[in-house]
């Protein structure tokens, strides 16, 4: 993938792909058709390393992560669900990894941000109890040592009830570690 795919609603299935340069994939057709679509990667490696990704599924697409995805950086701006087996930025110019989505969000392995930050947000529809959850074995990793080299949040000022089920989290020497289940994304944590 080299640039930008776009569709109205509909489901994208990547299987394993490479990104040869700056990519997005976005199924609300710019906002013309803001539920969107699902969207699934089997595996992806940037080519060169220094490839972005973003994907913007909507309001009710899903995203599916199924294999290792290793780019520059890493940015789901809007899902309804994430499920993420292993995302890590490539070596090097590391950027950062950033996943949004309205509904739940499941890491099933390792998200390795190198020396950037890392930003979940789970729940942002503000209604129900949908979770941020990591399996036991999952972990997010960064060298950061800033004040925003991990942040998690679930749920809005507007509501939600989930919560934030947690594993391995590590950051550089002085990096802080911030974990929010109830402050508005945009209103910091």
């Amino acid at each position: 993938i080299n640039g930008a795919v776009r569709s109205s609603g509909d489901t994208l299935n990547f299987g394993t792909t490479t990104v040869a340069g700056n990519s997005s994939v976005d199924t609300t057709n710019a906002g013309a058709s803001p539920l969107g679509g699902n969207v699934f990667f089997c595996a992806t490696t940037a080519t060169p390393t220094t490839a972005t990704r973003t994907i913007d599924a909507g309001t009710v697409g899903n995203v599916f992560l199924t294999g290792q995805v290793t780019v520059q950086s890493f940015t789901v701006s809007n899902s309804s669900s994430i499920s993420a087996q292993a995302i890590s930025t490539s070596t090097g110019a590391s950027g950062p990894i950033s996943l949004t989505a309205q509904n739940s969000i499941s890491l099933l392995g390792a998200v390795d941000a190198g020396s950037s930050t890392v930003s979940v947000s789970a729940n942002q529809d503000g209604v129900g109890a949908e979770p941020l959850g990591m399996l036991s074995s999952s972990s997010i990793a960064t060298t950061n040592t800033g004040a925003n080299a991990i942040v998690i949040r679930v749920n809005t000022a507007a509501g939600g009830t989930g919560s934030a089920i947690l594993a391995s989290l590590q950051t550089g020497a002085t990096g802080t570690i911030q974990v929010d289940v109830t402050a508005p994304a945009a209103g910091g944590v």
